[in-house]
């Protein structure tokens, strides 16, 4: 009966660290994409929109940046969370 509630305990806990891991997989998949959107978008302002949309796009990138690294974050500590409760 113990070993029974063990194994069910293990394989509870790994489908949940695959779930995270999938979850966490797909949200940086999205973020980078929109990313990456956004992106064009900050390029294309910069090419059309002279001297106002140079400016424009000069202040956007520091808000790409910080949404770049907030996704790179998150995962990172997705991950690391996930091994810690490995035990």
């Amino acid at each position: 009966m113990i070993l029974q509630s063990i194994l069910l305990t293990s394989n509870l806990q790994s489908s949940l660290n695959q779930a995270t891991g999938d979850i966490t997989n797909l949200l940086q998949g999205i973020g980078i994409g929109v990313l990456v959107v956004f992106i064009a978008i900050l390029g294309f302002k910069v090419v059309t929109g002279g001297r106002e949309g140079l400016r424009e796009a000069k202040s956007s990138v520091v808000g790409l940046i910080i949404g770049a690294v907030l996704i790179w974050g998150a995962g990172a500590l997705a991950e690391w969370l996930q091994q810690i409760s490995n035990f």
